[in-house]
């Protein structure tokens, strides 16, 4: 999934026990790597997510709204703030 110029960072996140039982159990039969399936889904999530978003004017270039995540206790959070 990454290129080879692409630079890598850590992500480090407390799931669910069975859901990451789950995605562990879906890259085995898949042949995938959970480093690879995680930033697929989160890559497909915010592809489909500016889709959804309406368009704004900044700085004289159109771009997508705000992206929102999810945050602690189900707290909504933009980005880019």
């Amino acid at each position: 999934m990454p290129k080879d110029d692409d630079v890598l960072i850590q992500l480090a996140t407390r799931i669910p026990k069975g859901l990451h039982r789950e995605i562990k159990l879906y890259c085995v039969q898949n042949s995938l790597s959970v480093m690879d399936f995680v930033a697929a889904a989160l890559l497909e999530k915010l592809k489909r997510n500016a889709a959804r978003a309406p368009r704004r004017e900044v700085g004289g270039r159109e771009e997508a709204g705000p992206v929102r995540h999810g945050g602690r206790a189900g707290a909504e959070v933009e980005w880019p703030p």
